[in-house]
């Protein structure tokens, strides 16, 4: 998925609410913007195919260790939650065509909306013919009811994400502005197991828009970041954002958010370490001077 940590937080929300599990939701949570196909391929045409490769076992072997670590340690407070009948119940079946359908018409829009290279009355043109497609599938293929449950739904996570994300990130962005950049160089400059937990610190509560980690990491690179601490970014930025934990601590609530933070952190840091330990002094090349 092409998401960053921030957009994957409705859907993990949606997908626990309706009653996925909570080890599955959380590895869905860590893994669904962390394991993106054109972040790896970026990873490595730009910094390196160490870490790329790194960095692509990394993510599910994390996920799946995290969430398996969740549902262990909350397997008493889930029994209760099923027990208390917290999901929205069992729902009638329905072909999958109307619904695949529908997914493809909003993500078309998206993508269409997205397309700067296309002039605007293509834009337009494109967007107005997705949009009446989604109408008339609407129309025929889903009734009244199923159409106002959606919008409903819809509705509540925006109520729910928006007042929270949009001052989050401009807090987010007041550190990034006023915090000096020398303080993080000193701090991530070598492979020891500080510099990685300060560098996974940094990548679980800093947030990045999709891709971005990528050429935030090589820059810290050329300016003498050690790859230990720099695979903790690359680990830890897209799956984790400080804008994404106040959102999910309203419904996971502070014990759970704790421990799959601190739990994600620690493993991310363990894994960084030992790798910063196999390639040693080994120079990307990134950090080599452009020619």
């Amino acid at each position: 998925l092409s998401l960053c940590s921030c957009n994957i937080v409705p859907l993990f929300v949606s997908i626990y609410l309706r009653g996925a599990g909570l080890g599955p939701a959380i590895t869905f949570l860590y893994a669904g913007p962390a394991v993106n196909v054109l972040s790896l391929i970026w990873v490595i045409r730009v910094i390196g195919w160490r870490i790329g490769i790194w960095r692509a076992v990394a993510v599910p072997v994390l996920a799946i260790v995290v969430g398996l670590l969740m549902s262990w340690l909350f397997a008493r407070a889930e029994k209760a939650r099923a027990a208390e009948e917290l999901y929205y119940g069992d729902e009638k079946e329905r072909a999958p065509g109307p619904l695949v359908a529908l997914v493809g018409l909003l993500l078309g829009l998206v993508t269409v909306g997205g397309m700067n290279n296309l002039t605007v009355p293509c834009r337009s043109g494109a967007s107005a013919l997705l949009a009446v497609g989604l109408v008339l599938l609407l129309r025929c293929c889903f009734t009244r009811a199923e159409v106002r449950e959606w919008l409903t739904e819809t509705w509540r996570l925006v109520k729910l994400v928006l007042p929270i994300l949009i001052p989050a990130v401009l807090l987010i962005g007041l550190i990034a502005r006023y915090v000096p950049i020398k303080w993080i160089y000193d701090l991530v400059g070598q492979n020891s197991p500080l510099s990685v937990l300060g560098a996974s610190l940094f990548g679980a509560l800093m947030y990045f828009p999709i891709l971005s980690e990528v050429p935030f990491v090589k820059t810290f690179l050329r300016l003498g970041m050690h790859v230990g601490p720099a695979l903790a970014v690359l680990l830890l930025a897209p799956g984790l954002s400080l804008p994404g934990m106040i959102i999910v601590r309203k419904v996971l609530g502070n014990r759970r958010l704790s421990a799959y933070v601190g739990l994600l952190v620690l493993l991310v840091a363990l894994t960084s370490w030992l790798f910063g330990l196999y390639l040693g002094d080994y120079v990307c090349p990134c950090m080599l001077p452009d020619l």
